[in-house]
């Protein structure tokens, strides 16, 4: 790992390291966590310090040491999830059609939610129940004070990650990067192609590639980690702990 990793708190798969100033310092501490499930999980995200949710086929929850699935379980298999707080979660499924269903959790109930893509969904990320995006092939959806409109996409290939930073959208295109929407143009700013996550934390743009932890700053990838061990991880979320 290099010693230019940010101060953040790094869950990988089922790994937890905790580093309270990491600048400087060339040792990480891991804490090894035990998941409730043998399957792989798709995310993993920190809802506070001690505490994160993972999704399966399930949502799993992380709090004071001990995992509880969560309860009541999604009206589908997930494919999809998009966690903005544990009170406030969507998921998504596969259906037959090969489009989806999508679900919101209210902190009450789970609500089936009518979107507007034909195909299945990709990702999604949701600032809050009101805003967000999803992507599909060829498609992107946006949801703006909770009304859904279309969004011309970069190109007609498969859309596969999306998230939402300093109110742009930014979409990664498989073998051709990261696009960023803006003044209602697309913009490609970055061509690495071996990118595989796009992660928004504390006003702070990650990305996870084959052999690299990043950062988008001012629209440029800086690269913070390079390992080869980048490209075993199979899930990831970044908190800073203070």
């Amino acid at each position: 790992m290099s010693k230019n990793l940010p101060n953040i708190i790094l869950y990988l798969w089922i790994l937890v390291g905790f580093n309270h100033q990491l600048y400087g310092q060339e040792k990480l501490i891991w804490h090894q966590i035990s998941p409730p499930l043998f399957n792989d999980f798709s995310q993993i995200t920190a809802v506070g310090k001690d505490s994160l949710i993972i999704a399966g086929n399930k949502l799993w929850i992380y709090h004071q040491q001990q995992w509880q699935l969560f309860k009541p379980e999604p009206p589908c298999q997930i494919t999809k999830t998009a966690i903005i707080g544990r009170n406030q979660i969507y998921v998504s499924n596969t259906t037959p059609y090969q489009n989806s269903n999508l679900f919101y959790w209210n902190s009450t109930i789970w609500q089936k939610i009518a979107h507007p893509l034909a195909n299945n969904i990709n990702d999604m990320f949701f600032t809050d129940a009101q805003n967000g995006v999803l992507v599909s092939y060829g498609e992107i959806a946006v949801l703006k004070n909770g009304q859904w409109q279309h969004l011309t996409p970069p190109n007609n290939h498969n859309l596969e990650k999306v998230v939402i930073f300093q109110n742009h959208i930014y979409t990664l295109i498989p073998s051709f990067g990261i696009y960023l929407y803006a003044n209602k143009k697309w913009f490609l700013i970055s061509q690495t192609q071996n990118i595989r996550e796009l992660i928004i934390r504390d006003n702070r743009f990650f990305v996870l590639g084959n052999n690299f932890l990043g950062e988008i700053q001012n629209n440029q990838l800086k690269i913070i980690s390079e390992n080869k061990l980048w490209q075993t991880v199979n899930a990831i979320d970044i908190f800073n702990d203070k």
